[in-house]
């Protein structure tokens, strides 16, 4: 293990375990007590919930003992009664519906708020005929607007067989029960059932109805008053109310009731994060002086390792360290020196084996020569009239020591070693002066497409032999069928140095490179065609990429055509 990592392990033991000990015991401690108090609130809210249920069931009994009242008093007929009884209970805004029946369930007289339609409960009334006494029946939705409502039955003149029928409206009870819970912040999934003896329940805010199974009923009826109880994700608390055998259900998922814990706990963690943050940026500050100088010296290392052999490392520190430092720089310089003199072993090889194509390509060229020069003073001696024989030999002469000169000029090129002689130039001129010294077959188009490029630093004489090069191979690739040669710059981000470059595109239209040569091409001594040596295309790279700090990229296929691609850095002055 590092000593970095040692250090910053011991200083993270030191300020993190006490802080997460702490952290932890109080936020147990205060999560208990946060949670009582949670719970207490909550079933407070159960418990005002269960006071409007209470207070709409007096309401109820109050609309009830006016009917006694009237139904007791001795100075009105039986229809004036009625009349007085429907026109008294009308105007209350809990009543959504209110009817007189006689004992068979015939109505004698009835009023309904708002087109409710009042179809009557028969076995409700039933168990109220035969209890004799108030009956309440199960939670329902009133047809067409989906009102909830609960059915009331009165015997209000057991002499006479009469009963009044009252369907009350929860709206109010349930708005007045989401008041309480609207009055807290943060419940919005919170939801309070009220459910009656049968099991039919309704819920806020939506005022759903619901069926609960007589298992379910029980299982709630068996909870402490006030108790919260976790099932399924939600806290449940049970509230009895004065209502003929109602409960009142406090529903919230656990997530939301107690998100005021679950933010305690962020906060802890945030506060042991940041105190983590501290120690490390601390170790961190503690430890530069000992790590910085090792980064750099990988830096430097991987530097050599891609090849970079200028790279020299500054001197941080006075220690141990310095001396390392000093060995490393040692060390670039004398690889640096070893690759220089691994170049120049290269190249002289390289030579070597020139000579042995210079021997047999010069040695052909040298006896036509020498056979010319014979046959011209044969014919001479013989004959001193044939002047046209005597150019036609001469004429041959010239060709081969043209040959001759084009193998060794070649040669030179590649071996070449005198520094370039670099000017900043505009390459686009360059294009043209070398384009209009060349003569094109009529089979072969010529296209421009210069674009406006910054200048670059080049050796003039040698790009134009580059370009001159490979001008002539697209010529040479379209002479059996012609084509278009197409000369294109352009500024853009270097393919293989990511950085400013001018590109110069030299396409053609020919016959393309088949896959199995295309990456011998540039290859010293490689070549298709039946004379040359072979060189042309491996002097164009070097110049470009060993002597010009450039790249070259080629794209072919076969029967296509190709492109050759030369890219020039372009300097930062110069952008």
């Amino acid at each position: 293990m590092k000593l970095y990592h040692k250090f910053l392990i011991a200083m993270l033991l030191i300020s993190i375990i006490p802080l997460v000990l702490y952290s932890l015991a109080l936020l147990k401690t205060t999560g208990t007590k946060l949670k009582k108090v949670i719970d207490e609130n909550n079933a407070n809210i159960a418990a005002s919930a269960a006071m409007e249920v209470n207070k709409f069931f007096v309401e109820i009994e109050k609309k009830l003992d006016i009917a006694r009242r009237i139904e007791r008093s001795g100075r009105m007929s039986n229809s004036e009664k009625s009349i007085l009884l429907l026109d008294g209970l009308s105007s209350n805004k809990l009543l959504l519906a209110i009817a007189l029946l006689d004992g068979s369930g015939k109505t004698l007289n009835a009023f309904s708020a708002r087109d409710v339609a009042l179809d009557y409960d028969g076995a409700l009334l039933d168990k109220t005929r035969s209890a004799n006494q108030v009956q309440v029946g199960s939670i329902g939705y009133t047809k067409g607007d989906n009102r909830p409502y609960v059915d009331v039955i009165y015997p209000i003149a057991a002499s006479r067989g009469e009963f009044l029928y009252l369907r009350v409206g929860i709206n109010y009870v349930l708005h007045r029960v989401q008041l309480h819970v609207d009055a807290g912040e943060g419940r919005k999934l919170m939801r309070i059932i009220l459910a009656d003896a049968y099991g039919s329940a309704v819920s806020t805010p939506d005022y759903a109805i619901k069926n609960f199974s007589p298992e379910l009923l029980a299982a709630y009826r068996a909870f402490k008053p006030g108790q919260t109880v976790i099932q399924d994700g939600r806290i449940n608390i049970v509230s009895g109310s004065d209502g003929p055998g109602w409960l009142v259900i406090l529903q919230e998922p656990v997530h939301e009731a107690y998100a005021a814990i679950t933010s305690l706990k962020i906060m802890a963690l945030a506060l042991i994060c940041l105190t983590l943050i501290f120690s490390v940026a601390g170790a961190t500050l503690l430890a530069r002086n000992l790590s910085k100088p090792i980064s750099v010296l990988i830096s430097g290392i991987e530097k050599v390792a891609v090849g970079n052999l200028d790279s020299q490392l500054p001197m941080l520190t006075n220690d141990e360290l310095s001396r390392l430092v000093m060995v490393f720089n040692s060390m670039t310089v004398k690889l640096k020196k070893l690759q220089e003199d691994m170049k120049r072993s290269e190249r002289l090889s390289t030579i070597g084996q020139m000579a042995g194509i210079l021997g047999h390509e010069v040695r052909n060229p040298l006896a036509a020569i020498t056979n010319a020069c014979y046959l011209i003073k044969m014919e001479a001696l013989k004959n001193p009239e044939a002047n046209q024989k005597t150019l036609r030999r001469i004429e041959i002469i010239e060709m081969e020591i043209k040959s001759t000169t084009k193998i060794i000029n070649d040669m030179l090129d590649y071996s070449r070693s005198r520094p370039p002689v670099l000017s900043k130039q505009d390459i686009n001129e360059v294009v043209h002066k070398i384009a209009d010294d060349i003569k094109f077959p009529d089979n072969v188009k010529l296209e421009y497409s210069l674009a406006g490029v910054p200048k670059v630093d080049v050796d003039v004489e040698e790009m134009k032999q580059v370009i001159r090069n490979l001008i002539n191979n697209a010529v040479d690739a379209m002479s059996a069928n012609g084509g278009t040669l197409t000369l294109k710059t352009v500024r853009k981000v270097g393919a293989k140095t990511n950085a400013p470059v001018v590109r110069l595109e030299i396409s053609d239209t020919g016959c393309g490179i088949p896959p199995e040569i295309l990456e011998k091409i540039f290859e010293p001594f490689f070549s298709t065609k039946s004379k040359g040596t072979g060189l042309g295309l491996a002097v164009v790279k070097r110049i470009v990429e060993e002597r010009h700090s450039g790249a070259i990229i080629i794209n072919s296929a076969k029967d296509t055509g190709t492109s050759f691609y030369i890219e020039l850095p372009v300097q930062e002055g110069d952008l």
